[in-house]
């Protein structure tokens, strides 16, 4: 397994469950309620990262994700 989809599933925080899913690449958050950008430390193989439409108000915690590649962060509340 190393694409999880899980858009439009209403989810409101990024939370430990990540932890266990260590060998994704693709994680796909788009369109939900997170607020927060965290508990991602786990994924050291994520390469492409899509949290587009939530309610994150702050770019943070990625900073671990050293093969990140892609991160899609559009129509958020970002300033």
């Amino acid at each position: 397994l190393t694409h999880i989809h899980l858009d439009r599933e209403r989810i409101d925080e990024i939370d430990n469950l990540v932890e266990y899913l260590g060998n994704i690449t693709h994680l796909y958050l788009n369109v939900n309620q997170i607020r927060r950008i965290e508990n991602l430390e786990f994924l050291q193989n994520l390469k492409f990262l899509v949290l587009s439409n939530n309610l994150i108000e702050k770019l943070e915690n990625l900073n671990q994700l050293i093969n990140l590649k892609l991160l899609d962060i559009s129509f958020n509340l970002i300033d």
